[in-house]
């Protein structure tokens, strides 16, 4: 085996694929199993993985986003190599390796990929005589995988060669972690992949995304250790468990959490010493208004929590100061709740008004005013809304749809309210515009060690968080 030199002229001759691979990794950063691809025929064993399909990912035009915002020098090094082939002119490399529709792999060890290899489903010869005419023979190794060429263009010592040669034959499709992580984020037709291990995250995290047009998904599962996070994972429900909850009509974002409340009853003992606190002294208060255990307030609800935001002020930092919002918990016993809240509103001193038949308490703080009050079975807190504004406002299972209904947690913002509300400089608008395109939600959930979210955006939001990123940079 070769010795590795100090020469980076071949690392520069694909600079513009690794670039490309490196951003579309920070832009993605998300029924049975599906098939994952290249990503589960790629060796196991080592810390971080990617995949990209071309053209699904788009990659002639990242390439030309790369080409237009790369420093002035790194392009004159790349002019001054004459390789005979345009290095941002995606057929250009179509033509000269020989590349083949398919999917390209990158495969590295170590944080800073002290190990780096990468796999292309081309002409082995016409990649090893690009490798030549750009100086790297002496810095690059060649193995053959079933339909790629693997090259190697990092590495510590000639061992690592020949790990990667057995590994070959120990794809990551054989590996447990991957398969319960593919069976939840691997997606149909995906434009990209990447998979972390520990050595770079702090849990292995696998994450695909695709783009069809109409919205770009991406997918993200994680296998967590952490005990304390297995304990409480039983503790949320799938979704919204009430269809009353109602958000203002001009809602710029919001959240919602859904909780099994029987489970909650089940353990809060648990809780309570895990926390390090006596469920004694928890409970000291809720006799003054009118619940005789930390049991029976808990049954009270039905197990959803929203929060959802309609104003942001921002100060002469770009800080919130200020805004106006509103948070509902839904129901079980609505009945017990408002003889609650009787209790409470003459403790706080607050003002009783009457809406749609129902009783609103108001405190005023300064200019603003605080209202908390039960409509429909869900009991709401808001600040700076009036009450009439969320009851004739929209409902929670309108306003989350798609991948912010599933899942313990959702979320959803609309950009264009947010346009609307905030004063935003012009590089935070064009992101706005641009990579959420009118569509922003997202969801999480547990189940058996395995975190699972997806994220759903604007269409081409990945080129066009790239080409935001690759501009920022400079």
């Amino acid at each position: 085996m070769m010795e590795e030199k100090e020469g980076i002229t071949v690392k520069r001759a694909f600079l513009p694929l690794l670039c490309a691979a490196a951003l579309m990794t920070l832009a993605a950063c998300g029924a049975g199993p599906k098939d994952p691809g290249l990503m589960g025929r790629l060796p196991g064993g080592y810390d971080a993985y990617i995949t990209i399909d071309p053209e699904r990912a788009n990659l002639p035009e990242i390439l030309g986003i790369v080409e237009d915002n790369l420093p002035e020098y790194e392009l004159n090094d790349i002019e001054e190599m004459d390789l005979g082939l345009d290095l941002f002119d995606w057929n250009d490399w179509v033509d000269e390796l020989g590349i083949q529709p398919g999917e390209i792999g990158f495969v590295g060890m170590g944080e800073d990929m002290e190990f780096l290899a990468v796999f292309l489903p081309c002409d082995g010869e016409k990649l090893r005589d690009f490798v030549e005419s750009a100086g790297g023979g002496d810095e690059t190794e060649f193995l053959e995988m079933d339909g790629y060429t693997v090259m190697v263009i990092a590495w510590e010592d000639d061992d690592q060669i020949d790990e990667l040669e057995e590994a070959l034959n120990d794809p990551l499709s054989e590996d447990g972690d991957f398969q319960a992580m593919a069976a939840r984020a691997v997606m149909d037709d995906p434009a990209a992949g990447i998979l972390f291990y520990e050595e770079i995250t702090e849990f292995p995290v696998m994450c695909f995304f695709s783009d069809n047009g109409d919205a770009t998904e991406i997918s993200m599962a994680m296998i967590f250790d952490d005990e304390e996070m297995a304990m409480y994972s039983d503790l949320f429900a799938e979704g919204l468990q009430s269809r009353s909850i109602m958000l203002p009509g001009n809602t710029m974002a919001a959240v919602r959490t859904s909780f099994e409340t029987e489970m909650l009853i089940e353990r809060y003992d648990e809780m309570a010493r895990e926390a390090g606190t006596d469920a004694g002294e928890m409970e000291a208060g809720l006799a003054f208004i009118g619940f005789d255990s930390m049991e029976e307030f808990i049954g009270v609800f039905k197990g959803d929590f929203c929060v959802a935001v309609t104003e942001i002020e921002l100060d002469q930092w770009g800080e919130p100061s200020g805004g106006a919002g509103i948070m509902a918990l839904s129901l079980e016993d609505p009945e017990k709740l408002e003889a609650s809240l009787n209790m409470i509103s003459t403790l706080a001193e607050s003002t009783r008004e009457s809406f749609q038949g129902t009783t609103a308490y108001r405190m005023d703080i300064g200019v603003e005013s605080i209202w908390y009050f039960i409509y429909e079975d869900v009991f709401y807190v808001s600040y700076a809304i009036e009450p009439e504004d969320i009851a004739e406002g929209v409902k929670a299972a309108d306003f989350f749809t798609g991948s912010s209904s599933e899942g313990f947690m959702g979320g959803a913002a609309n950009p264009e309210m947010i346009m609307e509300g905030l004063s935003l400089d012009r590089d935070t608008e064009r992101l706005i515009e641009e990579v959420f395109a009118g569509e922003a939600a997202f969801s999480v959930s547990f189940q058996d060690g395995l975190a699972f979210s997806k994220v759903t955006i604007g269409p081409g939001a990945i080129t066009s968080i790239v080409e935001i990123a690759m501009e920022m940079g400079q």
